[in-house]
Formats: structure tokens, sequence, C-alpha cells
């Protein structure tokens, strides 16, 4: 399966690298964080016609200043409890249209057709970073471009509490040197089973919410 790409640039010398993001640890296993809280039930899927979806992705870089934490969330928590101590550097925002098999996961289908649009360039990375994936679908009657219409590609512009969008998945990497690795996989560690639609929603918005919401903590 081919796999959503972002292109580092390495600042020092000038060199193209591709980093693969997958959709969660493995290409072929999409995380809870996005299939949420069943796959066959799944808040990104719901209401969708059977064998397409139409959503948003963010892809989100959180710049640690230099820090470099480990993936556990009370460490990521430590490391950006002070203000400004960590901000989203860069994001990209996708309008999605994807189509799949009844039999597929659909996740792992967004993942595969997504792999056909360009690489992502996130600049220089000489700093740990993490990378995050945010699911979206536009609220009741908005458009079904917002990424355009609403802003959705300036990394200061809130998810959270967003009334254009509502909130369906979010997944993160380990912070890393993304000129040192070639693949990423994401997940989303919470300490609540997620298998109602609340706690659901919940983990998913502290997950797209991160770092501001644990600035003053």
């Amino acid at each position: 399966m081919r796999t959503l790409v972002l292109l580092a640039v390495a600042a020092a010398c000038n060199r193209d690298h591709s980093v693969a993001i997958f959709f969660g640890a493995t290409e072929d296993r999409a995380s809870t964080g996005l299939v949420c809280p069943s796959e066959s039930d799944s808040l990104l899927g719901q209401g969708q016609s059977p064998g397409q979806l139409q959503f948003g992705l963010v892809i989100d870089v959180v710049d640690f200043k230099g820090a470099f934490p480990t993936c556990f969330p009370d460490d990521l928590i430590a490391t950006c409890s002070g203000s400004g101590t960590c901000q989203r550097r860069n994001r990209t925002c996708i309008d999605a249209n994807v189509t799949y098999a009844g039999s597929a996961n659909p996740v792992l289908a967004a993942q595969h057709e997504l792999a056909s649009l360009p690489p992502i360039d996130f600049g220089a990375t000489d700093t740990p970073v993490l990378v995050r994936l945010t699911a979206f679908v536009p609220a009741a009657g908005r458009s079904m471009t917002p990424c355009e219409d609403f802003g959705l590609g300036d990394p200061t512009v809130s998810l959270v509490g967003n009334a254009a969008i509502k909130l369906v998945g979010c997944a993160y990497s380990c912070p890393v040197f993304l000129d040192d690795v070639n693949t990423l996989a994401t997940g989303l560690a919470t300490s609540t089973q997620l298998t109602t639609q609340a706690a659901c929603q919940t983990a998913i918005a502290q997950c797209a919410g991160f770092p501001e919401n644990v600035e003053s903590n």
C-alpha cells in the first residue's frame, strides 16, 4: 500500500528527503484515533455514502523548540506546559474525496488514495517535531471545501471548537528529526477506552488542541 508522503528539506545540505506517514502503527493498520469508536462505525464514516468518504485532513508539525521529549503523553504535556515552549510550525490542509471497495478499511483506503498527491514540503527539519493528522468533516450546511473557504491551512487557526467543522479523527507521531526517518507511524494515546462516541470526541479534541491546551498547566 502506498502512503501519504511529506517532503522534509534539510537546511544544512539542501537535500530533499521523503517521509511516508502511516495512518496508524503500520501501513496496513489504522490508528484507533482515526477509526474511532470502531472500524465499522467510525466517526469519520458516519453519515457518508457507502464506498465514499468526503473529509478534510489537516497535517500539523508541532515544533518542540529544541527539546526532545519521548512519546509518552505525560512527557509531551510537561515539555509544552510553558507558554510558547511548543508551537505548530507548519500546516497542510487537504480536502479529500475518497472512493473505496465496500470491504476495504476506509481509512486505509484514504491513505492509499491521498498518496497520489504531490509530496508535502515542511521545510527545514533541524529541530525535533511531532507530526499530527486531524480528520474532520464540514459542519452541517457548511462548504465541502473548508480548507480553502475557512482558512484551515493556517497553523494559527484552531481546529477545536471551530463552528465550520466537526472533528472525527486524530493521530500523532513520536517526536522525531524528520530528516532522520523514512516512515512515521501515528497513533492516539489515551487513558480512556475509546468505545463510545463521546469518549472518542473528547480524545480527538485533546489531540487536535495540542499544544495550546496544555500551555497553562
